[in-house]
């Protein structure tokens, strides 16, 4: 529920150890989740938290591509 809320997730290495990673969700039409946005690294050198510039650029880059692929925002939304 956490991710659905803040629109992203990370991993601190819990797939890969030493792997850090966050991603953002990419959404169809019919707002379904399609694909996601990565970026990875070695743990040492990507770090990032919630309101970092990362995770903005992320998010943002996630959001255009969405509504590259006609996703408009969450059904009801007004």
């Amino acid at each position: 529920e956490k991710v659905r809320e803040q629109g992203f997730a990370f991993d601190h290495g819990e797939h890969d150890e030493g792997v850090y990673a966050v991603a953002a969700p990419i959404f169809d039409y019919d707002a379904r989740p399609l694909a996601a946005v990565v970026i990875a690294g070695p743990s040492n050198r990507v770090k990032a938290k919630s309101g970092s510039p990362l995770v903005t650029l992320l998010k943002d880059t996630a959001a255009k591509i969405s509504y590259q692929l006609y996703f408009e925002g969450p059904k009801g939304a007004t």
